[in-house]
């Protein structure tokens, strides 16, 4: 399944992104991706890492676009 999601730059899509990820569940067997921009990858783990209190993300791959 695809979910696209976007909105304006004051509503904070990152923490509505995780948290569904987060409720929804992820695993080795059942992996999430998530694409964002090349240069963001690193701080895209950063979040989902403080935002889904986790000490690690098997599962969920944050990943650029190229």
């Amino acid at each position: 399944m695809l979910n696209i999601y976007y909105g304006r730059e004051s509503v904070d899509k990152e923490k509505f992104i995780f948290e569904t990820i987060a409720g929804r569940g992820f695993s080795a067997a059942s992996p999430v991706i998530v694409l964002v921009p090349d240069q963001y990858t690193l701080e895209a783990e950063r979040q989902a890492l403080r935002i889904m209190d986790k000490e690690a993300l098997i599962g969920l791959d944050v990943t650029g676009i190229s």
